[in-house]
Order: structure tokens, then sequence, then C-alpha cells
């Protein structure tokens, strides 16, 4: 099946975005693909929104409620083509999708995704190049961006589910010797990502992206300085864009 891509969704009462990422997923009609929900044990209509669908080649499965990387690996193992793909349940496909199913290679392909700043704010595009992954971590991409190929997982080991926000910085990290052998197709988006994906606990983000750092190269206080003000200005802006998309922050009156 190496032609086909399985599209692996975590999913936790997630009814009232799946009609949305569903309606999305029928971009895939007509190419070899499964859509595989990997499910921790939703008490809403999430179930009965999947089971609904009758136009895809779907999975359902159950898992404990062990965190989102547990349940993408779990998606890995039980996926039965060689690319991958990993999406939130309030994700949406765009249309350069089948395309890049096309271009897509080992070990992994990049491409650009669209992130929702929120509510009143206008979608952000995100775009990756080859140059990206000599910075260090904070510029990994999106897991959303890449179309894995199985070998890679293979080579390199699953998600570590020992970390609850960055395991995916941490994956892109250990193949450091392939990175001249990444492919980015910056000009093909593929992917909208949901408010839901982007954690606004920077804190936890930037504990664990030291813990990450101390492990995958040689700590030093300029490291760990550039931690401390690349996390201050991301929870700077979070909390911005997060007050103006809630109408929170408006203009004096004259």
């Amino acid at each position: 099946m190496n032609g086909g891509i399985s599209i692996i969704i975590p999913t936790c009462n997630a009814g009232r975005y799946l009609p949305r990422c569903i309606d999305s997923l029928q971009i895939l009609q007509g190419h070899a693909h499964e859509v595989v929900f990997i499910d921790f044990m939703s008490m809403d209509t999430t179930e009965a929104l999947i089971r609904s669908i009758s136009s895809l080649n779907v999975r359902f499965l159950r898992a404990s409620s062990r965190g989102i990387y547990a349940a993408m690996n779990y998606g890995i193992r039980a996926a039965v083509h060689e690319r991958l793909y990993f999406m939130g349940s309030d994700d949406v496909l765009l249309d350069d999708f089948p395309q890049a199913i096309s271009l897509a290679s080992s070990p992994y392909s990049v491409f650009s995704i669209e992130t929702e700043a929120g509510r009143n704010i206008q979608p952000r595009t995100v775009r990756y190049s080859a140059a990206n992954f000599r910075r260090g971590r904070f510029l990994t991409p999106h897991h959303q961006s890449v179309i894995f190929h199985r070998t890679f997982f293979q080579q390199h080991g699953f998600y570590n589910e020992n970390l609850s926000l960055c395991s995916d910085a941490e994956l892109f990290l250990r193949p450091q010797a392939e990175v001249d052998s990444v492919q980015c197709h910056s000009s093909l988006c593929i992917c909208s990502v949901g408010l839901s994906g982007v954690s606004a606990d920077f804190k936890a983000v930037w504990r664990e992206n030291r813990l990450i750092t101390s492990q995958s190269r040689k700590p030093s206080m300029i490291i760990i300085k550039f931690d401390l003000i690349m996390t201050s200005v991301r929870i700077l802006v979070r909390k911005i864009l997060w007050l103006l998309g809630n109408g929170v922050m408006k203009a004096e009156p004259d």
C-alpha cells in the first residue's frame, strides 16, 4: 500500500469541531487512504459523527486517556499505509493536500500550513524552508505541516509519551543527519490548524523545551537565555492575540 496515506486524528469530546474537519476530509476521495480516529472515550457526539461517515475509508479505535502522543503512537502502529499524516479534530485539510500526497517522500516532507490566530484575527500562513532545520527547535515544524514516511519512525522511534506538549519538537531534533535531505514545499498550504492544537501554557512549553535542549545538544547560557527571551515574547504575543480575538482590547474613545 505504498501509494496511499493514513490520516491519524486523536479525538476526545470533539463533537463541536468534527463536522468541519470531516467535511474537509472529503478531499481524499479518489486517493488511496484511510482515516484512523483514535478516541479518548468521548462522551458526546464524537463517535456517532465518525461512524456516520460513509464516503471515506474510516476506522474508529478506542484508546486509554494517556495523552495525545500516546494516541498518535497508537495510530502509527495501527496504520496500514506507508505515508502518515497527523491532524487534530478541529483542523481542516486544504485544497493543496492531494498534490502534497504525491510529492511526499522519505523520510518526511514539509509543507506550509495556515494557523488560526483567534476570532476576528486573520489567519497566518506558516512557511518552512530547509534553513529552518539548522536554527534550533523553535523553528521545528508543526506536525500538521508534515507528511511522514513510515521509515522515519522505524529509524528514529515514536513520539515521547513522557512529554505532554513538545514531543513533536523533540522528535524532529533526533534525525540531525537528515536535515539536508528534508523536502520543503512551501508553495503548498495543506492544513488550517485549529486553536485547540496551540498550547497557551507557555511556562510548561518552556520547561519541556529546556529539557529537550539539554538532551539534544550541549546546553549553554546563550541557549538558555534565548529560550527565556523567545518564550517571553511568545507568551506576550499569544495573550495580545487572545485579547484582540475575544474583543477585550477595544479602542479608547476620543
